[in-house]
């Protein structure tokens, strides 16, 4: 843990740009939306580009855009911890050309041209490519929003269960293995799981998940019993050491406190049947995410329990089924996709999850507070001290929603103008011409913040520049972002 510390407050971070400049030379889009320069510097692109080509032109390198007003969307605070620099858009390009694909994507590219041949939908191979390759970007919105509120998401992302899954097979071949050779097979499915996550293109989740199990077959040499801690202490330093920037990535956070809580638990329970292990590991999993999920999210999902009890199985049987599918393809025989396994996941229902949960400071203590007294009482197997704290976990949770009031602030972006002010389950805009027809503005960036006021209704007007109050067009030519409670303007509530 001191160790652990020392790596998150001593190593360099991520510098970030303080102001514009520019940038004339070569950068080498990784994807769509990521870019190298020649200095090693990561930038995200702001329109999306061809990936895998070598690019010499000119180009406008910004600083992250500060958000609209405090605590609204902060792009630095989720791109900064994957490395990001800043943002870079194209001035002007000299020549562009394709550089030769890694091994790695390569690999992915028949995968994917395997997949294409089965002739399934493309739900369901959109559905393939996130098991197998953690690549949820082009799954079917309703698909996506059935998986969140079943809390099935870590499916979609390859993490700790895929690493997880493949270790446990690998080390049940390995039993079989004679004793003078099981150092050997140990090594062998270290490699065989670094290789997966180089395949799939090195994710935190994964990464972390790797170096763990690693250490937890190397622990297991020197002492005979894997010491998990030890492994987990060890593993989240050195991933620290190499990109100290990691620890505020929110995929990072909530992978190590779930196998904070599992370990901590003494989980799996020897004296539970095995067919009933998976329940207290979801259980203590999402109880040691919850505070964060909450923070981050605003949602949990009522039906998590038998969703990963149930669903999970059917999910793990479709692993086989494509391999079998592809194996009877390379000889002439077609067999369907089960789509109706993909229909009942897109039918699920918004009410299967409680929405809008936005936890203050303190909400978010207590809820830290009675999910390790919660944790720690079913380590010390102290049945009803769990009960307890799991019912003052929901209490918690309820007192989290939104609190229905009246307020407003004004905002300002390059040359625009607008008054925000809402008032019980209603909100207005009234903003200047260009300002008010950035649906980008008022459906996403400001989104979080009326939900935390209850807010249901959202109308957009137009207003010109000099029918603003005097005060208010003096302050918006001044440097600052936001003016809170603009109580000198009146607002009637109207909804949509």
């Amino acid at each position: 843990m001191l160790a652990t510390g020392i790596a998150m407050l001593s190593a360099p971070r991520v510098s970030q740009l303080k102001s514009p400049k520019r940038y004339e030379g070569r950068m080498w889009t990784e994807d769509g939306r990521t870019a190298v320069d020649s200095t090693g510097k990561t930038w995200r692109l702001t329109s999306k580009q061809a990936p895998n080509r070598m690019i010499h032109g000119l180009f406008r390198c910004e600083p992250w855009p500060k958000p609209l007003f405090e605590g609204g969307f902060d792009p630095q605070e989720v791109w900064r911890p994957k490395g990001f620099t800043g943002q870079a858009r194209y001035v002007l390009k000299f020549n562009e050309r394709e550089i030769a694909p890694s091994f790695a994507i390569r690999l992915r590219r028949h995968w994917r041209a395997y997949i294409g041949q089965l002739k399934w939908s493309e739900r369901s191979q959109s559905l393939v490519h996130a098991l197998f390759l953690g690549d949820g970007k082009g799954l079917d919105k309703d698909l996506k929003r059935g998986f969140q509120a079943l809390g099935l998401a870590h499916v979609l992302a390859v993490s700790g269960f895929h690493l997880g899954m493949l270790w446990f097979v690998g080390q049940w071949f390995n039993a079989y293995v004679p004793y003078r050779f099981k150092r050997l097979g140990d090594l062998t499915l270290i490699l065989g799981l670094w290789l997966f996550v180089a395949f799939i293109g090195w994710p935190t989740s994964a990464i972390r998940a790797a170096c763990m199990l690693s250490l937890l077959s190397l622990l297991r040499w020197r002492s005979g019993r894997p010491k998990r801690f030890s492994a987990l202490a060890w593993t989240v330093w050195l991933m620290l050491m190499y990109r100290p920037e990691w620890w505020q990535d929110v995929g990072f956070q909530l992978s190590v406190l779930a196998v904070v809580g599992i370990l901590w638990a003494r989980l799996p329970q020897a004296d539970w049947p095995k067919y009933l292990q998976g329940l207290p590991l979801s259980i203590v999993a999402q109880w040691a995410v919850l505070p964060f999920c909450l923070l981050y999210f605003h949602q949990f999902p009522w039906f998590f329990l038998p969703a990963n009890l149930l669903c999970v199985p059917v999910l793990l049987a479709l692993y086989p089924y494509t391999m079998l599918a592809i194996v009877l393809r390379a000889l002439d025989v077609g067999i369907p996709f089960p789509e109706e396994v993909l229909d009942a996941m897109a039918s699920i229902p918004d009410a299967w999850q409680w929405g809008q949960r936005f936890p203050g400071t303190w909400g978010m203590v207590a809820l830290i507070l009675t999910s390790a007294l919660g944790i720690n009482s079913w380590r010390q197997r102290h049945w009803l001290g769990v009960v307890a704290a799991a019912a003052v976990t929901l209490v918690f949770m309820a007192e989290s929603g939104p609190m229905q009031g009246q307020g407003g602030i004004l905002l300002t972006q390059n040359r625009g103008m607008a008054l925000l002010q809402w008032h019980g389950d209603s909100a207005r805009v009234l903003a200047t011409k260009g300002l008010a027809k950035r649906d980008y503005i008022w459906k996403f960036s400001v989104n979080n913040l009326l939900q935390q006021k209850g807010v249901k209704y959202l109308i957009v007007k137009e207003l010109k520049y000099k029918s603003f109050p005097e005060h208010v067009r003096i302050w918006a030519d001044s440097s600052a972002s936001h003016w809170p409670e603009p109580k000198s303007i009146r607002f009637t509530s109207e909804k949509l």
